[in-house]
């Protein structure tokens, strides 16, 4: 038995809902579209699920309230906040404040040494799992490595996120108190800039371009073939077969990404490199000050100014010393 409610879109247009049970028309549903902007195919909505069970684990153990409930419609993630008692939640308090002490000044030194490391550790473990003599059969009866893997990266995401999120909130807390109308523009200008693997990844494609670049023949057949023809023909003209072996490091480093956060039928840029070919192509009549490096060292610049200004705003010292505390910790 099902329960429908029809709703109205913001347009007047009937939008009706069928629920499995009448207890959920209660909640408000939230959908998360960063990470689920298109649906996911069934698998992926199954591998979620232990990803999902490790971030609740580690949420639990640092007082970071989580998702109380999450469902699939068409295929679209949909979440809700979770019930919790007020015992619950003054429990929770304490266990995010004794996780603020205990990591908040450490969580930089933690991710670099620990946590990022072993993700990488379970990264190769997935990319390595398969093997090409293997029967569905036998990759069935060792699923259960490929959800223990993923339970822990869940964790590992929690442990990372939830904390960094807590920082985030204090700073823009902060500014707010500070800087009143003034406060998102400094507090979103004074963390920006910052390396990170996304920059470090558009870094590397703009280095292959400029490899590119300075190889006359690949340039050219970059601008005139697509990324199919390109990847075909590029050994057979000058330096091709050099600039395929730079080309195939990149993605020994970077083409286990693709263009979805949650969705496995979305091909690596391993799998697929037209990707990698077009943006290539794309960069070969970039100038260098437009480079992600020369950006970023712009948004780096700006970040100093703002800092300086949001510093001889306050003039106070020991309010100084808490923005640049907050700032540190985001």
């Amino acid at each position: 038995m099902t329960f429908e409610v029809v709703y109205e879109c913001p347009d007047g247009t009937p939008f009706p809902v069928e629920w499995p049970d009448a207890a959920m028309t209660k909640h408000g549903w939230r959908w998360d579209q960063l990470h689920n902007s298109t649906p996911m195919t069934p698998l992926s909505q199954d591998l979620s699920g232990p990803k999902s069970a490790g971030m609740i684990e580690a949420a639990d153990h640092t007082g970071h309230v989580f998702l109380g409930e999450r469902i699939y419609a068409h295929g679209y993630i949909f979440s809700r906040s979770p019930d919790a008692t007020e015992k619950k939640r003054r429990l929770f308090k304490e266990i995010a404040e004794r996780d603020v002490i205990s990591r908040m000044d450490r969580l930089v030194q933690l991710s670099e040494s620990s946590y990022r490391p072993e993700i990488d550790v379970l990264t190769r473990s997935l990319r390595s799992w398969a093997n090409p003599d293997d029967t569905a059969d036998s990759l069935m009866k060792r699923f259960d490595e490929i959800e223990a893997i993923i339970g822990r990266l869940g964790e590992l995401h929690e442990l990372t996120m939830g904390l960094a999120n807590t920082a985030a909130a204090q700073f823009s807390r902060f500014c707010d108190e500070e800087f009143g109308e003034d406060a998102v523009r400094i507090a979103e200008a004074a963390i920006a800039g910052l390396s990170n693997e996304s920059f470090e990844s558009a870094d590397a494609l703009w280095q292959l371009s400029r490899q590119a670049q300075s190889m006359p023949k690949v340039a050219e057949l970059l601008r005139e073939r697509s990324a199919e023809h390109f990847l075909d023909e590029v050994n057979g003209v000058e330096n091709g077969g050099e600039f395929r072996l730079l080309f195939d490091e990149f993605l020994d480093e970077w083409g286990q990404r693709n263009e979805s956060f949650n969705e496995l039928a979305f091909q690596t840029w391993r799998e697929d490199p037209s990707f990698v070919v077009s943006t290539v192509a794309a960069y070969l009549d970039v100038t260098d000050d437009r480079s992600p490096t020369a950006m970023n060292r712009r948004v780096a610049k700006a970040r100093e100014a703002i800092t300086a200004e949001a510093e001889e705003r306050l003039a106070d010292p020991e309010k100084i010393d808490a923005f640049r505390l907050v700032q540190r910790r985001t």
